[in-house]
């Protein structure tokens, strides 16, 4: 058949090419501005409480928080177990802040409210968020997840993806760190929108023992909680960390079987006064207050309702370096040690009528060079020759003996320990209020 020549060719249907060029430009700029944006929290620093109700400090706490266990049967309490202890963190007046919020505050000469702690996962397991991550999110509670290099996460599928890190780092609660895998060190981007701060940071090798971070440290510390304890140890625990500022009561709590020089908590009706009994098997007891180091000088006031055996209050103690200055009270004296090193000097002695099993009332001041014993207001013993190395790691402690096992026991322990003005060792320069 051949083609008409009268008839006019149809018209070429319209090209829409450009118009969906366009369309798919603009869908491609929403999504990804949707993706971006979504749940971004305003970049602001947290509300800090004022000053005229808060003592600010040139520290903070790391605490690292356990993984969700792999034993299942121990699993279905960990939410809740979670839950308690961060409720009780608030009730107790701490204030949760991010990690390289607190850190960049130090750094640039700020202080941080006394009782500040920064919340830690590490390896960040993906179990561990199914289990927890919404529940922080409600709770508003922000928090650094430490997980393993971006490699990691294309064949494990124990870790987060990508996808779902980003997704933590829009709700403005997660920072997100990536471990570096040659140092014990990781990168940490910061809750702030993009641009993202980010900071490296580098572990102590103490980490896990001890959560107590200062201006001017190069290192990170972090104590690493036990998912085992309940909510007063928890509580507990955090405060024999907190390094003292002025004169306060001090008290000592059972921690999974162990008893832990501690102060006394914001919201807590058991009884501050403490016993100090020696084991079955055992011919010493001892107990150590963590947040008297770095304070070699202080004033204690001592009372015991009960005592059997010596009772011996150590001033200055570095065990590790042999540092000490020890005041005992034993055999109707009062004594005096001094230990530089492997070398334990009896400096004095002097007569303290104190039958045993009687109650015990004294003060002891060590300041600088200047030592003075007294009960009441007789002053038992005073020297001012006392020349004992201090070190930030010397801390306050107490302990009973006897030459039976199991016979040392001082009942009815009561402490107030009042810091001396002026001696911390190694004061950290540039930090203002």
């Amino acid at each position: 058949m051949t083609a008409d020549p009268g008839r006019k060719p149809l018209p070429k249907p319209p090209s829409y090419r450009r118009q969906w060029i366009l369309t798919g430009l603009i869908l491609t700029g929403l999504v990804a501005w949707i993706v971006t944006h979504r749940g971004h929290a305003p970049e602001q620093e947290p509300t800090l409480p004022p000053e005229a109700s808060h003592r600010y400090v040139d520290w903070f706490v790391l605490l690292g928080l356990p993984e969700l266990p792999g034993d299942l049967s121990l699993a279905p309490e960990y939410p809740d177990r979670l839950v308690g202890w961060l409720t009780a963190l608030r009730r107790e007046g701490f204030f949760i802040m991010p990690l390289n919020l607190a850190v960049d505050r130090l750094e640039q000469g700020k202080r941080l409210p006394e009782r500040t702690v920064v919340l830690l996962f590490e390896p960040g397991y993906r179990v561990t968020y199914e289990a927890i991550g919404d529940m922080l999110e409600a709770l508003d509670i922000p928090a650094a997840w430490i997980t393993q290099d971006p490699g990691r996460h294309v064949t494990d599928r124990r870790f987060l993806s990508a996808g779902t890190r980003a997704r933590m780092q829009r709700t403005g609660l997660w920072e997100i760190g990536l471990r570096d895998p040659d140092r014990e060190a990781f990168v940490l981007y910061s809750v702030r929108p993009p641009p993202l701060h980010s900071r490296l940071h580098t572990w102590a090798p103490e980490t896990g023992r001890s959560g107590i971070n200062r201006a001017g440290a190069t290192t990170l510390k972090r104590l690493n909680a036990n998912r085992a304890w309940s909510t007063d140890e928890f509580v507990d625990r955090l405060d024999a960390e907190l390094p003292i500022q002025s004169s306060c009561a001090l008290t000592a709590r059972v921690i999974q079987n162990r008893l832990w020089g501690t102060l006394p908590r914001l919201q807590d009706s058991r009884p501050l006064d403490f016993d100090l009994a020696a084991d079955v098997d055992q011919y010493v007891a001892g107990v150590a207050w963590l947040g008297t180091a770095g304070l070699p000088d202080s004033e204690v006031t001592l009372t015991v309702r009960e005592r059997f055996g010596q009772l011996w209050l150590r001033f200055r103690s570095d065990i590790p370096h042999g540092h000490r200055v020890s005041v005992g009270f034993a055999d109707d004296q009062v004594r005096v040690d001094v230990q530089e090193g492997d070398q334990n000097v009896r400096r004095a002695v002097a007569p303290f009528a104190l039958a045993s099993g009687a109650a015990l009332h004294a003060t002891v001041r060590l300041q600088g060079r200047q030592l003075q014993v007294r009960s009441g207001d007789q002053v038992l013993l005073a020297l001012d020759d006392i020349d004992v190395t201090t070190t930030p790691a010397a801390v306050f402690e107490m302990s009973v003996t006897d030459i039976l096992p199991g016979a040392a026991l001082a009942h009815g322990v009561e402490l107030q320990f009042t810091p001396i003005s002026g001696t911390a060792v190694e004061p950290v320069a540039g930090v203002t209020p």
